[in-house]
């Protein structure tokens, strides 16, 4: 599937889930399974799904959701392959892309994320 595809898809889904549920408990819930290492828990098919629901939610929201910015970049510390890490880097690319107000953050959560592994 296309970046834009996936892109226009999940902000799709973003707005589904904020208008059954608030930004804040749509990004909790988003967190603690981006947080999730186990995966019998949540399959990497979920893990890749709500990589890029949070994703949307970061570029849809306003102001800086930081928590839920900080969980996508911590990502590949919870689970490491090569797979999972094209995804991270199409997730921060469409921040990048979309967010140019959140350049400054990401890089420093990045950062964080590099020196916790």
């Amino acid at each position: 599937m296309s970046s834009l595809m996936c892109r226009t898809r999940f902000e799709g889904k973003v707005q589904g889930l904020v208008n059954s549920d608030t930004k804040e408990n749509v990004a909790a819930k988003l967190i603690k399974t981006l947080a999730e290492k186990d995966e019998e828990k949540v399959s990497p098919e979920v893990y890749e799904e709500t990589m890029w629901i949070s994703t949307a939610l970061i570029v849809s929201a306003e102001g800086l959701p930081r928590k839920l910015l900080r969980a996508v970049c911590m990502s590949p510390v919870v689970r490491f392959s090569e797979a999972h890490l094209t995804i991270c880097t199409e997730c921060w690319q469409w921040i990048l892309s979309a967010r140019k107000d959140l350049r400054l953050s990401l890089v420093q959560e990045m950062l964080a994320a590099f020196e916790v592994s």
